[in-house]
This record gives C-alpha cells, structure tokens and sequence, in this order.
C-alpha cells in the first residue's frame, strides 16, 4: 500500500515527456492564434488581461479531451500534474508571443532604417549608433515587410532577418533567464512562507481539481450559461444586425461633462464584462476597492488642478504628472516587496555561500544554480548591450531599475493577482532621463534604450509573473521545482523563434501588421537628440512623491486594520490601465462586501463556482468567436477589449 502510494506521488510530482509535447505541439498554435487577432485583425487581446483567455481555452478543451479518454482509453488519461504542466507552458509562450513583447521588436529593428528621410535626419543622428547585427537597412528586403503581398521565403530575406534575429533571441532568453532564477530566489518565501494567495491561479487549479468536484457544481454552470449567453448573442448580433445584442463592453460617460472644469476628466468609460467582474472577486476587498477609489481620485485630481488653472491635457491619461506618480510609486512597491523578502534573502545567502546543516546544503544548491543562472545571463545582457553601444554605468542603473519594477509587478501579482495591469512608461528610460538628463546619457545610450522598448514599454502580459504563478501551480499540483523550470524554460526557448517566424511570414504575406511601436520608441529618441536636456527636477520630485506615498500607505495599512486604502491600488490606478474595467471593480467590490457582510465566510466559499463559471463561460464562447475569425479570415466578435 505505502508502495503503491509512493509511486503515485512520484507520476504526480514528475513533468512527463507526454505533456511537454503536448505544449510543445499546442504553443506554435496558440501563439499564431495570438500573433493572427491581436496583430493581424487587432481584435480579442488574449494577453492584455493576466489571465489569458487562449491558455485557458486550451487546458478546458485538454479537459474535455481527459473526460473522453477516462471513458473509453483511461490508460492515456493525462493526471493533474500534466494539465498543469501544459498549461504553464502555454501561458509562458503567449507572454512572449503576447501584444506587449515580441510583437513589439520586430517592428522596431527595421524601423530606423525604412523610416529615415532627409527631414528628421535620421540617417545622421541616429544610424551611426545602430550597429548592424541589431537591425536591418536594405530596403529592398524591408519593403516585402512593410508592404506585404511578398513571401519571407526568399533568400535574401531570410539572409537579412537571421543574424538580428537570433542575436535578439539570445539577447531575450538572458532576460527571462534572469526573471526565473530571481522566481527560484524569492519562491519560498513567497509561496511556503507567506503564502500569498495567487489569486489568478485558482481557476486553472481549481478546474483540474479531481477532489473538489467543481466542474460537478451547478452554480458554475449557471455563471457559465450567463456569460456564454451574452457572448453568443453578441456574436451572431457582429454578423447578422437584427439579432438583439447586451452591450457589456466599453460605454463612453466622458462627453456627458460638458461644463468646466468637469470637462477635464476626459475619457471615461463603464464596462459590464462577465470574466473581469468573476476574476475581481478573487481580489481581497481592500484591493477592488483601492483600484477604483484611486481611479475616482485621479479624476477628482484633474478637476482640482483644472480648478486651479494648471494646464492639463484632455485625453485618456489627462495630466503630465500621473506618469511620474505611477514610477515613484512602483519603486516604492519594489522597494516594499525586497523589504518583506529581506530575512529570506539573508537566508539564501547564507544557505548558498555559508551552509550550516545538510538541509542548508541542499536547498543552497538550488539557489547556488539561481545566482549562477543570473551571473551567466547578465554577463550576456551587459555584452550585448555594451557592443549595441550602452555604457556599463547605465547598463547597471537600467537593468536595476527595470528588474525591481519586475520584482514589485510579481509581488503585486503574487499577493493580489489584479485582473489587469498595464504600467504605461514605468520603466527605466524615463528614470534615467529624467534623473540624469539626455544629454549626460548621451546618443549612444539613449539609442540602446530605444531599442530595448519592447521589454518594458508595458506590462499586461509580463513573463515573470507568470514564470512565478507557475512556480505556485508546480507547488499545488506536487510538480518538482526543478522539472517544471526545465518545462518553463523549454517553452521559452521554443516560443522566441517560433513568435518571429509567425510575424515575419505574417508581415510579408499582409504587410507589417504595426509600426507604431517603432514611432513611439524613435520619436522619442529623436526628440531627445534635438533638444539635449539636464535633470528634470520636477519629474523627479513627483516621481518622490509617489514613491513616498506608496510608502506611507504601506505603513498606515501594516499600523491600522481598518485602514481600507492598498499601496497597489494606488500604483496601478494612479496611471492609464484601470480606466477600462473600474466599474467592474465597483460592481464585484459591491457583491463580495454584500456576500461576506451578509453570509460569511461559508458564503463566500458557496459562490465561488458562480464566479469561475463567469470566467470559463466567456473564455470558452469568447475563444471560439476569436478562433473563428482566423479560419474565415475576417474579423469576429470580440468580447475584450474593444
């Protein structure tokens, strides 16, 4: 008996070959799938929510097919840890293959090159930096890629696109490399100690789930039909007009505020979206509320400064201080999340460098393998970027910055699991220019960071959350550590060419499917060689005064119980993000606070599978619509974003 009960942990804590093909077979799909909708038809966005729609499509249809196998084959019936296994590989490859990441390089790497005209001078004060296995200048083989109707099976472009592209391979699988080993570091901490709560794993557990039972619970079905209701009748409405529709999408309310200074507040959207509203009732209460009181609080801050006659910007973020704000108070929040992690991290050290006991020798190995991974891929990242043309001093201060900020989304995502969380310009560029001015950093330096744009111009769909979220399913699921990260980084390594494949043939078939990222990142660029600046004081003092108010409530919430206000709210919120799905927060804040005032705890627990079920429901019947549009090859209903 014990035998028998030994040889079950062990299928269930192992990573089978069996499963890491099946990603392997499912992440080339799922990632011209997300490449097809949100470059192609720019439609559904998988990956700008943080839990992405695809990968739980996937693992629900993986379900469907175990449920089959169990009947007829159970010999073949994948176990819970393969499940899993597979879905953590799917959601690393669509972060990569996401809106916020790959498809955000490839159109920069050309761009300096096909866009430089004898106006902005480009090929004066910005060639010159760009060394030429980053990029490519031969219009001939660019104009294939920006104009399509061409093929990328030629040998001149295959020739042109190789070397850059697999020195950018390189380049990012340091980057994540980096992001994991850190996971490795601050996993136990964060997962066996604390126990943070993982909010945004619970639906691919609890789904896969033998003993809960869930799937069995008709309350989830009721959430599901609910939700799959809307969106079929929402589909067949796209295609055929006389088919009644319930908007739950985006309703613009800013033009009803006509009179000054309530004018001000710009954009202003409501949504009713089934799935957001299902995950933010995961989030603690204090969370919901904080993300749209503090979206309320940016408004009402626009209003006052209009008041007072500060001249402010009509638009969807409305002021130039909210930017800076938002990078103080991330800062601050990383600042916080090394803070609660520092006996851990003295700890690791010790157990790395100083063992004291054979468990410190075995544990120490482990993070002995983490801090090496990290030597070995920043060794690499501080090559790359000083031979692109970065000095080592600000290699240094970027990188720092940047990977703090990572550390504090992860720790966000970790304990509160937010349902969206898009950091629009935290980032190190605009630190170090304001801090240092662009004409201390020079061109060189500020070319290299135009270049590095992709990695950290936003954040929906960041890897190293979901490198850690994964971490939390290996460790619920019984999947070793060590196993899982080899799954993980196996996914990585198959997902980076596999992503530039789909958007190359993708480009020269269409044509370059978005240059924008490529304007962005070099007018930017330009605008900071034309007018060489020093230290902008102002930015910097709001860029302290966000962290020190990230700080102080921080203190408040760890000194007073009742203190409602979370330091997380205010960082995701004081900038642009939230905007789309504050009133969904308001609406779940409202049931859950009803459901815990009301029923307790038991209650809570009762309604969960309600919640889920909305979830499930418009990922299943939202993901058909989506695949839809790319076996007809026209646009579909989309149920998220617009």
């Amino acid at each position: 008996m014990k035998q028998d009960e030994k040889s079950i942990s062990a299928q269930a804590s192992a990573v089978t070959w069996r499963a890491i093909v099946i990603g392997l077979i499912l992440i080339p799909i799922n990632c011209y799938w997300i490449i097809q909708i949100e470059g192609i038809w720019y439609s559904g966005h998988p990956t700008v929510a943080t839990l992405f729609f695809n990968a739980v499509f996937s693992l629900f249809v993986l379900i469907l097919v175990n449920l089959l196998l169990q009947r007829f084959i159970p010999s073949k019936v994948l176990n819970r840890g393969e499940l899993l296994t597979t879905y953590t590989m799917l959601c690393v490859a669509s972060s990569i293959a996401g809106h916020h990441f790959i498809p955000l390089l490839v159109p920069i790497i050309p761009h300096v090159f096909w866009f430089a005209t004898p106006e902005n001078e480009w090929a004066q004060t910005i060639h010159p930096y760009v060394p030429a296995w980053i990029s490519i200048g031969d219009r001939k083989v660019l104009k294939g890629y920006y104009e399509g109707h061409s093929t990328f099976y030629t040998s001149d472009h295959l020739s042109a696109w190789l070397i850059p592209v697999f020195w950018w391979s390189l380049f990012i699988i340091a980057l994540l490399s980096v992001m994991v080993c850190l996971c490795v570091i601050v996993r136990k901490q964060w997962i066996e100690q604390e126990k943070l709560a993982y909010p945004i794993v619970q639906l691919p557990l609890a789904i896969t789930s033998k003993g809960s039972g869930l799937l069995k619970v008709k309350l989830l079905w009721v959430g599901f039909a609910i939700a799959a209701v809307i969106d079929i009748l929402n589909g067949f409405h796209f295609f055929f007009p006389a088919v009644p529709h319930l908007n739950v999408k985006l309703t613009e309310i800013g033009h009803l505020f006509t009179d000054k200074p309530w004018n001000i507040i710009g954009w202003t959207v409501v949504s009713f979206y089934p799935f957001i509203i299902g995950m933010s009732f995961f989030l603690p209460l204090d969370l919901s509320f904080s993300l749209w009181f503090f979206f309320l609080f940016r408004k009402i801050i626009q209003v006052s400064a209009a008041v007072i006659g500060y001249d402010l910007y009509v638009g969807a973020t409305s002021g130039p201080f909210f930017d800076e704000q938002a990078i103080g108070a991330w800062l601050g929040f990383a600042v916080l999340a090394v803070w609660v992690t520092r006996r851990h991290l003295v700890k690791v050290f010790q157990q790395t460098f100083h063992p004291l006991t054979d468990k410190d020798k075995a544990e120490g190995k482990g993070y002995r393998w983490a801090f090496g991974g990290i030597a070995v891929a920043m060794l690499f990242l501080l090559g790359f970027s000083y031979y692109v043309g970065m000095s080592i001093w600000a290699f240094i201060v970027f990188f720092a910055i940047d990977y703090a900020i990572f550390l504090a989304l992860s720790r966000a995502r970790a304990d509160l699991g937010p349902p969206l969380h898009p950091l629009w310009g935290t980032n190190a560029s605009p630190i170090m220019v304001n801090v240092f001015g662009s004409r201390r950093l020079g061109p060189r330096n500020l070319t290299t960071m135009s270049f590095f744009y992709f990695f950290n111009r936003n954040y929906p769909s960041h890897p190293m959350p979901e490198f850690l979220e994964n971490m939390k399913i290996g460790e619920k699921a019984d999947i070793r550590l060590q196993n899982l990260v080899f799954a993980t980084m196996l996914a990585t390594i198959v997902a980076i060419p596999v992503s530039f494949w789909i958007l190359l043939h993708l480009s020269y078939k269409f044509g370059a499917p978005a240059t924008w990222p490529g304007w962005e990142s070099f007018n930017t660029l330009q605008q900071q060689l034309s007018y060489p600046s020093g230290t902008n004081y102002r930015s910097v003092l709001l860029m302290v005064l966000g962290f020190s108010f990230t700080i102080v409530l921080m203190v408040m919430r760890m000194r007073f119980i009742w203190w409602p206000f979370h330091p997380a709210g205010y960082a995701l919120s004081i900038n642009f993000g939230i905007d789309y799905i504050w009133f969904c927060l308001v609406i779940s804040t409202l049931i859950k606070w009803l459901i815990l005032k009301h029923g307790g705890l038991k209650a809570h627990r009762q309604a969960v599978p309600f919640f889920i079920g909305l979830i499930l429901g418009e990922f299943v019947v939202g993901s058909f619509w989506s695949a839809l549009s790319i076996v007809i090859q026209r646009p579909t209903y989309t149920f998220w974003i617009f």
